[in-house]
């Protein structure tokens, strides 16, 4: 199981830092290393946080493929609508990253219904359904 909290303040940081090094134009290979790996994986992490627990190679296959779809269509949005520009695009991606991290902080139950909601107690809690042996 991995631990949301220690996980979404890692998005955060990969994500402010992916946009501080576009936005600053450092150097190539240190852009590289801060916006690749922010862009293969941090959007697909965040979407896979709400899903809840996963084994770990399951975990890193749906963080890669949310990345790749997330970052296709934000580069897609942006060159069809004219305003592409690398540095927007890894904008608009840390600022669906961080809004789903601060999210899954402030509330986890918001964004995966099987997480437990401290305010709710046994009696909100709906009885299962009887299963049915047999036709009628």
């Amino acid at each position: 199981m991995i631990a949301v909290r220690p996980v979404a303040l890692g998005l955060i940081a990969a994500a402010l830092a992916a946009v501080l090094a576009v936005v600053v134009d450092v150097g190539g290979p240190v852009r590289a290393l801060l916006t690749v790996p922010f862009l293969l994986l941090g959007p697909g992490l965040a979407i896979s946080l709400p899903m809840g627990p996963m084994a770990g190679a399951s975990r890193v296959l749906v963080a890669v493929a949310g990345s790749v779809a997330a970052t296709t269509l934000v580069s897609l949005l942006l060159l069809l609508t004219g305003v592409w520009s690398a540095g927007l695009g890894v904008g608009l991606l840390a600022v669906i990253v961080v809004s789903i991290a601060v999210l899954q902080l402030r509330d986890p139950s918001r964004l995966r219904p099987d997480a437990p909601n401290p305010t709710s107690s046994a009696a909100d809690v709906p009885a299962s359904p009887t299963r049915r042996t047999s036709w009628p």
